[in-house]
């Protein structure tokens, strides 16, 4: 599924993660891909479904709309990514280091949100 969503083809990518969750019904990975692809598709209600049943199977609320914020970013729904990575930093989300890296947030990193959404000093008040 990772493959054909890199690749921007989300039904492919959706029956992807289909296939995997069939055989492990209970993780929390294929069940956020598969959120992911409903946001993609236009799909809020399927896609918050799949995402709060990754969050009941153990990925955190904070990681969860991280990967919302990726997806939006890597397919230009800019503001909708700054807006999930928000959230996400909200939530308590901290590890930048490897967005630095990550291609899906190549759309919104050089933007000057994502630096003032990304810039957590420590001590005191976190933003």
């Amino acid at each position: 599924g990772a493959s054909y969503l890199a690749d921007g083809e989300i039904d492919s990518a959706a029956r992807g993660f289909a296939a995997a969750l069939a055989l492990n019904p209970d993780s929390a990975r294929p069940l956020a891909a598969l959120g992911g692809s409903w946001l993609l598709k236009g799909d809020g209600t399927k896609s918050n479904d799949y995402f709060a049943r990754a969050e009941a199977a153990g990925m955190t609320r904070d990681r969860t709309a991280l990967y919302r914020a990726a997806l939006l970013s890597k397919y230009g729904r800019l503001r909708e990514a700054l807006a999930e990575l928000r959230s996400a930093v909200d939530l308590g989300y901290r590890d930048f280091a490897p967005l630095a890296w990550d291609r899906y947030f190549d759309n919104i990193r050089t933007l000057p949100e994502y630096r003032a959404i990304t810039n957590i000093r420590t001590g005191g008040d976190d933003r």
